[in-house]
């Protein structure tokens, strides 16, 4: 992580940045190598130039992603691959994504983050932590994160008969 990086994420996280992100291992499967993870952003959220060491394919279930001039939608997709850095804006109304990974462990590495640009995430994050605290979580949050409680992150067994 550069000087830049560390300064930048220390100061976001001083001004509430964890309170716009909620993130859950849905499943994790080692015999082939994948993993699924469900990722929500509060509104406004911006989420700092970053890469991961796996190809990562993305599926907004509700909100919007606004990544680059484009605005992603429930129903809508996107694929980053290893080692590409991006970044993006959740919507108005915050942004449920379930992230399909090609690894079940992998790294999270920040670049390009410029000061002007963590200055931009600091300044979104104090406009909306407040809002973010007193938000309660969508009902598939909810769902998940209460079924979550119940799993170690592996895969559940599948019985013939529920197929």
């Amino acid at each position: 992580m550069t000087d830049d990086d560390a300064a930048g994420m220390t100061a976001a996280m001083a001004a509430g940045l964890a309170t716009g992100a909620t993130s859950r291992l849905v499943m994790a499967d080692e015999a082939t190598g994948m993993s699924l993870t469900y990722a929500a952003f509060k509104a406004g959220f911006l989420l700092p130039r970053h890469s991961h060491d796996a190809h990562c394919a993305y599926y907004v279930i509700a909100g919007e992603a606004h990544l680059g001039n484009a605005v992603l939608k429930a129903g809508d997709a996107f694929v980053v691959p290893a080692g590409h850095f991006y970044s993006y804006r959740a919507g108005p109304a915050g942004v449920e994504v379930m992230e399909f990974r090609t690894r079940t462990e992998f790294h999270f590495k920040f670049g390009g983050n410029t000061p002007s640009f963590w200055q931009e995430v600091i300044a979104a994050t104090k406009a909306n932590a407040d809002a973010w605290r007193n938000q309660p979580p969508s009902e598939a949050a909810r769902r998940l994160l209460a079924g979550q409680a119940d799993r170690d992150g592996t895969q559940p067994e599948v019985s013939p008969e529920a197929v």
